[in-house]
């Protein structure tokens, strides 16, 4: 019985302490909800980043090899079967394409993070300042900055029709 009367008191003081600040824990609902959008797609952006960067590092080094398989600087059988082994092994390792990856997921999160700054620096504003007016008003700031994006870059209110344009 004890257990139930410690339950119902954190409960009950649960209950009272969000009463008194709901808006403080709605900006920070906002605020993470935010954080959270900006951190799939910098999730995506960094999926896509990884795999251009490899596929395109990795195209790079093999045309680099098969250029140099072309030419000797003097006529040699063995500098040939050599550079055309080399070129084999270019074509067959995949330690590269596993760092670029890496480098290029990394490189499309930050492209992300910096594209996506203001929202970033008023999410993360609203979720860690301790005084509620702060966070109300990083919260307000978030969602102005959300309706507004929503109707420029959904609905497209705003932006110049070029494609509609006769010249």
């Amino acid at each position: 019985m004890k257990i139930f009367s410690k339950i119902k008191t954190g409960y009950t003081n649960c209950i009272t302490n969000i009463k008194g600040n709901y808006g403080k824990y709605l900006a920070k609902t906002v605020g993470v909800g935010a954080l959270g959008m900006i951190g799939y797609d910098a999730h995506i952006l960094g999926l896509l980043q990884s795999d251009s960067y490899s596929k395109t590092r990795d195209a790079e080094a093999c045309i680099a090899r098969a250029t140099d398989t072309m030419y000797l600087s003097q006529p040699s059988a063995i500098n040939a079967s050599l550079k055309k082994s080399m070129l084999h092994l270019e074509e067959q390792q995949n330690w590269r394409s596993f760092v670029n990856s890496t480098v290029g997921y990394f490189k499309g999160i930050g492209m992300s993070l910096v594209s996506n700054v203001v929202p970033l620096g008023l999410g993360l504003l609203t979720v860690l300042a301790s005084k509620n007016s702060i966070a109300k008003a990083g919260g307000w700031l978030l969602g102005a900055y959300g309706g507004i994006s929503l109707l420029k870059d959904v609905f497209g209110v705003g932006n110049p029709k070029d494609l509609n344009k006769r010249y």
